[in-house]
C-alpha cells in the first residue's frame, strides 16, 4: 500500500518493491506517508484488507 502524494517514500519505489515480493499493492491517490501528522489516526483501509483476509483463513 502507498499513496502516490508520499513525500519520504517515492510511489514507484513502493511499487517496485511490491512486485519485487510478489505481492498485493494497494495504491492511495492521498494519505502522503499515512502518519498522524498527515491526518492518519486510523486506517479502515487496512481494516478491510486484514478483515478480509483472516474470512478466508
Amino acid at each position: 500500500m502507498a499513496a502516490k502524494d508520499d513525500y519520504i517514500v517515492p510511489f514507484q519505489v513502493s511499487q517496485y518493491l511490491s512486485e519485487q515480493l510478489n505481492t498485493s499493492f494497494y495504491p492511495v491517490e492521498k494519505g502522503g506517508h499515512f502518519l498522524e501528522d498527515d491526518g492518519f489516526i486510523s486506517f479502515p483501509l487496512v481494516y478491510d484488507i486484514l478483515n478480509n483476509m483472516m474470512k478466508t483463513v
